[in-house]
């Protein structure tokens, strides 16, 4: 199971289908069909991922299940898989060379590198932007289960919780590591490093099994935005929020304003940092027009990884602008007329035309 880009929520049916559907349930399809017993599954920022448990291959798509192709072909992927903006990570169970390990592939499966390795049953895997965290069923031998954390280099690899009853599932966000326990049929929470564990699901019927939890979920507010007329020489300010209302904190976060020069971005507070869930930044963009055309351009913020984007679309007009014009002077005698304007709340009068014979009309068209 996996919850990705706009909160569409997937998962895969040992039948041999992946589906996807809205968050609620909604909508369900089969984005996939004819696989071998597809069990893990997970979603980047432009791809689907699943495992097959059938013949132990990783399957890589669009994320509407289009051109679905084997990627990793060594027969050791066949159950728990995570992905982060660089990799692939997946566990090989059983026994045999590559076996009882977790694995590091390249996005496109390429250049596979074992991380860890001497694991008893390793089935699923979760990462965050520091770790990997994966669940060892130890053959589904109550009290033998553990749930674990390692590098992303695989460096330091520890044992986090121990004693478990087939612990099965696992998923991490931003303060929370959770996994399944098959045997007992719960749900368990705890800490990021496996203290306080405290059960929050008891599940009515049959065992659970993978776990997702909700990813990060950028927006920007308001959005889109149109600047309307814009007088040129004078320009125009708003202030964009950049919200997180996803399960899951973001990555570093980068900011870009791509458009005509009219648009400037200034006053960031969200590149580079990193928003927890619920939490917020904003950037504020100018648009100050040079001619009198239509103008458009699009704010993008982005994590990595996890990855998340979000993006407003933003157009203005520029106009000349709007001035209140008179003339002065009577006497046909002497050239003392003038042209004159103002803003149109009068301040800054001045005097563009001098010299005029009994100037008296005066009008404005385009």
């Amino acid at each position: 199971m996996a919850a990705g880009v706009g909160h569409q929520l997937f998962w895969a049916d040992a039948g041999g289908s992946v589906w996807g559907a809205n968050p609620d349930g909604s909508n369900p399809q089969a984005l996939v069909t004819g696989q071998n017993s597809p069990a893990g599954v997970a979603v980047g920022a432009n791809h689907l991922y699943w495992t097959s448990n059938g013949d132990s291959t990783l399957w890589g798509a669009n994320l509407d299940g289009s051109d679905p192709r084997a990627i990793v072909t060594s027969g050791l992927a066949g159950a728990g898989l995570a992905v982060d903006a660089s990799h692939l990570y997946f566990t090989a169970v059983g026994a045999g060379p590559g076996r009882g390990a977790i694995w590091r592939a390249n996005l496109d499966g390429s250049n596979p590198v074992v991380l860890v390795t001497g694991q008893d049953s390793p089935f699923a895997v979760a990462v965050d932007a520091n770790h990997l965290y994966w669940t060892n069923t130890a053959g589904y031998a109550a009290g033998a289960g553990t749930v674990n954390r390692v590098g992303l280099d695989g460096s330091n690899p520890v044992v986090l919780v121990s004693g478990l009853h087939a612990p099965f599932g696992v998923a991490a966000n931003a303060d929370h590591l959770s996994w399944t326990n098959a045997l007992d049929g719960t749900i368990t929470q705890a800490n990021l490093d496996g203290t306080n564990p405290q059960t929050i699901v008891t599940v009515q019927g049959g065992q659970p099994q993978l776990l997702a939890v909700t990813p990060p979920l950028l927006e920007f507010t308001p959005s889109p935005y149109d600047y309307g007329q814009v007088t040129i020489g004078q320009g125009a300010t708003q202030t964009f929020t950049l919200a997180n209302s996803g399960g899951q904190a973001t990555g570093a976060l980068t900011v870009t304003l791509a458009g005509p020069a009219a648009f400037t971005a200034s006053a960031d507070t969200c590149t580079g940092a990193s928003l927890a869930p619920g939490g917020s930044c904003t950037v504020t963009v100018r648009l100050a027009p040079a001619s009198t055309t239509t103008v458009s351009a699009t704010l993008t913020g982005a994590s990595t990884n996890p990855a998340a984007t979000a993006t407003a679309a933003l157009t203005g007009t520029g106009v000349l602008p709007s001035h209140l014009y008179w003339v002065s002077g009577t006497n046909p005698n002497f050239p003392s007329g003038t042209v004159n304007v103002a803003n149109l709340d009068g301040t800054s009068p001045r005097t563009i035309v001098p010299g005029q014979d009994a100037a008296s009309g005066v009008t404005v068209g385009f």
